[in-house]
């Protein structure tokens, strides 16, 4: 029922005249340049996709919808709980795009998604945090095997660690939010790293309709008065902070095809 409602608020590009967010879907959202780095990635994950052994995972957060259980097959989280390539490769052009030096992200599991948004800056710093010992372990050896020198790990509750990340970082000029995803704690998130954010920065929060706890969350994020613009792409929403920008807008992606209608239509202009 949420999809059928995101799809049909959602616009295409076509109906979408603001020059920032329009500027965002050709170089970001809808953007394919290669970098050779995507080899060496999608080779890894395809050998983390084969591997059989099994993992203890200490979740900290909501859970996940399509695993259960304590002790999960490796390949299993990278099929089912580790953010799909063309999600991973967005980051990639995000924080290229931006050019986003000091980067954060919560929820590290096996640091798929960690490196892709770290390679595309690879001599600034960033953190990943991670709850679960065994993840945080398996994300480290992917870290060394790729080089990451300046891609640090910190392991344990969010709650413990992100006041102390933020502090480590000293400003925030990404952050991608992929932890527990209920209500309170998102909103927590939020507040905590907001102190740290400028009028370039972006936070990216994943799975935005998981649940009802995080709709709630985004509604709320959303109508925050230091928040300027957001862009809702359904699997998750990108948040800005544009001072320039006096009347705060949101915009609901969908690409051009999902609406063969609009072909030709661009009425707001």
């Amino acid at each position: 029922m949420e999809l059928l409602k995101y799809y049909w608020r959602a616009e295409t590009p076509r109906r979408i005249v603001h020059p920032f967010v329009r500027d965002l879907i050709d170089k970001v959202i809808e953007g394919n340049q290669p970098y050779d780095v995507f080899k060496e990635l999608r080779e890894l994950r395809k050998q983390l996709s084969r591997t059989d052994r099994v993992v203890e995972v200490e979740d900290l957060g909501a859970g996940s919808q399509r695993q259960r259980g304590q002790f999960r097959k490796l390949s299993g989280i990278v099929r089912h709980s580790v953010s799909r390539e063309w999600q991973c490769r967005m980051l990639f052009r995000l924080v290229h795009y931006l050019g986003a030096e000091y980067r954060l992200e919560l929820g590290t599991s096996v640091g798929l998604s960690s490196l892709y948004q770290y390679f595309a800056n690879p001599q600034s710093l960033m953190i990943s945090l991670e709850g679960s010992p065994e993840l945080a372990k398996i994300a480290r050896q992917n870290f060394d095997r790729m080089e990451a020198k300046h891609l640090r790990l910190m392991e344990g509750p969010f709650a413990k660690n992100l006041s102390r990340a933020l502090e480590q970082l000293g400003k925030l000029d990404f952050a991608f939010i992929d932890g527990n995803h209920a209500k309170a704690p998102t909103l927590e998130y939020f507040e905590t790293c907001l102190p740290y954010t400028h009028e370039h920065s972006v936070l990216v929060f994943d799975d935005i309709y998981w649940s009802q706890g995080m709709q709630e969350a985004w509604t709320v994020i959303k109508k925050h008065p230091r928040v300027s613009l957001t862009v809702d792409l359904y699997w998750a929403g990108f948040v800005f902070f544009h001072k320039e920008q006096v009347k705060t807008e949101h915009y609901t992606y969908i690409p051009q095809w999902c609406k063969p209608w609009q072909w030709g239509i661009d009425d707001k202009k």
